[in-house]
């Protein structure tokens, strides 16, 4: 069974380096390319197009995005979806707020101090100290540098509320 893999913004499929070689011992890997759509819906067709016609679905942080969008578009093709550290909800005014101001930065040339300003919040609390950690997010951020992040900003301020195609329903007796 292949595994479509799917990273989160500035993330590079370097990211899933420690678990490949365990992974392709049983499994068909698919990295998907989050580079070059400004979004989501682009995102997932890419996705899709590349993917075998069943497979598992592997998503971290915008990846999840994507992930939402593949399930609404062709569920049946997908056997099983692992989630990490995403969110259903679109954005709110706040989180549009500071993404614009991301893209503001980055359009007046301030690529890595935005880099700067979210690479902790890539890394878990206990390790956002952790200098080699962060040289890796620092490299995967260049790799995908400030034309990628800017269509990736633009995506995820487009993507769609994600919660109500799966909202749970209430328990029967």
């Amino acid at each position: 069974m292949a595994v479509v893999l799917v990273t989160g913004q500035l993330l590079t499929d370097e990211v899933w380096a420690p678990q490949v070689p365990a992974l392709r011992e049983r499994h068909e890997l698919v990295f998907a390319d989050h580079t070059r759509d400004d979004t989501i819906a682009g995102m997932a067709e890419r996705l899709l197009s590349a993917a075998p016609e069943r497979f598992d679905l592997v998503a971290q942080a915008m990846g999840g995005f994507v992930a939402f969008e593949v399930m609404r578009r062709q569920p049946e093709r997908v056997r099983s979806v692992a989630l990490l550290a995403t969110l259903a909800p679109n954005d709110g005014p706040a989180q549009t707020e500071r993404r614009q101001g991301y893209i503001r930065l980055v359009e007046s040339g301030n690529f890595e101090g935005v880099v700067e300003e979210r690479s902790p919040i890539l890394n878990h609390p206990a390790r956002r100290e952790d200098e080699p950690l962060l040289s890796v997010v620092r490299r995967m951020a260049a790799q995908t540098g400030p034309d990628t992040f800017l269509r990736q900003q633009r995506a995820i301020m487009g993507r769609a509320d994600s919660r109500p195609p799966f909202r749970r329903s209430p328990a029967r007796p």
